[in-house]
């Protein structure tokens, strides 16, 4: 049912129209009335009608301003003139200003006003399965957003996408801007990320990985719009990539944007989803196709992760070497991780996650560092 705001500042002439027309036969019905054009506008805003039926001389506001009003403020609204044959030159004034059409009041044109009502009718819907299958498809391009990257992202590690050209194109497709004076490459993963991974049924993991990518991208755009692309690459683990207009970034510039990024997600990814990130980034490079080689060196600092004291970003320079296990301390690194599979009793668990602490410990670059 169709919903019809008439708008007549004559008692008569809105009764005259209310009981004239076969509204509930033809799929309208009269949702509201008003008396001039500011009222029609109040009534508008609260009954959002398919349609207005428009007198066009009142006092207050007439006819042609509140058309003019309509069509800015209420542009779903389809607006019908009423008119009678001393106002035909306004009537047709107001087809030219946006009107739909035109029924005539006096006599009454049962065949000319369906066909008029019908027009619009057929208008709004069409309009509303437009809205509706543009907002479908906008939720759809949203839900395979991340996915899209993902793979983008797959592609470019495995040489799929290897020449500069081709890595910028394809991202263009997906709405990521890669061609800049130079690029930065952080790799984050979320911590205790087997801890993480086990709060959640795996069915929910996708709606949760959404919510974590979505959390930083919308921390980061407040902070650096147009200057980031973000890429899932599996759950718990994505990789920014920064652009700049200069050429070299100094290190400086740089290292300080990324620890500004750490605290920037730090406080909303603990308030809605309990979690703390850590951060690798890469040098500066100017040329895409360095994606591939930058991140798995980056993606190596995170294992300094567990040597650090307080969580920072961690930077390539000024990073001492891990340590070599010895040949036994391997062996008994890889008994411990074999015997935890077998294990199910919390304490002897909570033994063999210390003993690979310890070994893990031997491998420390410097001891400040150490947790």
């Amino acid at each position: 049912m169709k919903r019809i705001l008439l708008v007549d500042d004559e008692p008569m002439a809105r009764q005259h129209i209310r009981e004239s027309f076969p509204w509930e036969k033809w799929g309208f019905e009269i949702a509201g009335e008003a008396t001039n054009g500011s009222e029609a506008l109040v009534l508008a805003a609260e009954l959002r009608p398919d349609i207005a039926l428009i007198d066009i001389t009142m006092p207050v506001m007439d006819g042609l301003k509140l058309l003019d009003h309509m069509n800015q403020q209420f542009p779903d609204t389809k607006c019908i003139i009423l008119t009678a044959h001393r106002d035909f030159v306004y009537a047709q004034q107001a087809l030219q200003n946006g009107a739909f059409g035109y029924v005539l009041k006096s006599p009454i044109d049962l065949v000319g006003a369906k066909a008029a009502l019908d027009r619009a009718a057929k208008a709004s819907e069409r309009e509303l399965h437009h809205a509706t299958t543009t907002k479908k498809q906008q939720i759809l391009l949203q839900s395979n957003h991340y996915p899209l990257r993902k793979h983008f992202f797959e592609q470019v590690l495995s040489s799929l996408l290897a020449g500069d050209n081709e890595i910028i194109q394809r991202s263009e497709t997906l709405g990521a801007d890669l061609e800049a004076g130079s690029l930065l490459l952080l790799v984050c993963e979320v911590d205790r990320l087997p801890l993480f991974r086990s709060r959640y049924p795996e069915t929910d993991h996708s709606l949760i990985e959404y919510s974590l990518l979505e959390i930083i991208r919308e921390s980061l755009h407040e902070f650096i719009p147009g200057r980031f692309e973000l890429f899932p690459i599996h759950f718990g683990k994505m990789a920014l990539i920064l652009t700049f207009e200069e050429r070299l970034p100094d290190r400086e510039t740089y290292q300080q944007l990324c620890i500004q990024i750490e605290q920037k997600v730090e406080e909303p990814l603990q308030k809605y989803l309990q979690l703390q990130i850590s951060i690798a980034a890469s040098e500066p490079f100017s040329q895409p196709h360095h994606i591939r080689s930058l991140y798995k060196q980056t993606s190596e600092l995170l294992l300094y992760r567990f040597y650090q004291e307080h969580p920072r970003t961690i930077f390539t320079n000024g990073l001492f070497p891990l340590n070599p296990l010895s040949e036994k301390g391997l062996i008994c690194l890889n008994e411990t991780a074999a015997q935890i599979k077998d294990q199910t009793s919390a304490d002897t668990l909570h033994q063999h996650y210390e003993n690979i602490k310890l070994l893990l410990l031997q491998m420390r670059s410097k001891p400040a560092d150490v947790i």
